[in-house]
């Protein structure tokens, strides 16, 4: 049984016999806290050619501010959600990978990080540079504070030139299209 009203996200969420939210109990502060054992991952997952498997829905992360992070994070892996779309350029890896510590460690664990499949992306400003792409993966695993990505994309199909005046870039600073494409 839910009680209360939180907030997630900005947006007002009515707590009470709803559909991911009923395991969650609101408090007033607008954190959302597990109120029993969390029930096994209620999305679907693929199986992939590693033996491993990928949830087909995940949570993204972009615009949360760090403020929200752990209410948010807390909230989602309440819900059932394992799968977590996350970037550097998102300026909130820390905070995230904050919140998932407490989340699969000590006495707050509530979920495993084996559960949890990471998805995180290299920024397209350095996408082209190998070493730098490198620094950039070991920033983001130390940002996550774990020893594994599940995923590393690409953020954007192109590389950039330094100094475009504007994001997006123009194609002039897109290294990889033509301007025909």
């Amino acid at each position: 049984r839910v009680e209360g009203h939180c907030d997630l996200r900005g947006v007002p969420l009515r707590c009470g016999g709803g559909f991911f939210l009923r395991t969650v109990h609101c408090v007033r502060d607008g954190m959302a806290s597990a109120r029993q054992p969390l029930p096994p991952p209620v999305t679907p997952r693929v199986s992939l050619s590693t033996g491993g498997s990928m949830p087909l829905v995940g949570f993204g992360t972009w615009g949360l501010k760090v403020r929200e992070v752990e209410p948010s994070l807390r909230a989602a892996v309440a819900a059932g959600y394992r799968h977590f779309d996350l970037a550097p350029v998102y300026q909130n890896e820390a905070a995230v990978g904050e919140t998932l510590t407490r989340l699969t460690t000590g006495s707050g664990r509530t979920v495993s990080r084996a559960d949890l499949f990471l998805t995180s992306k290299v920024p397209p400003l350095i996408a082209c540079d190998r070493q730098a792409l490198l620094d950039a993966c070991r920033k983001t695993l130390s940002d996550l504070q774990t020893s594994y990505l599940d995923l590393y994309l690409v953020h954007w199909p192109f590389c950039v030139r330094n100094g475009s005046p504007t994001w997006p870039p123009p194609l002039e600073y897109q290294m990889g299209y033509s301007q025909p494409q």
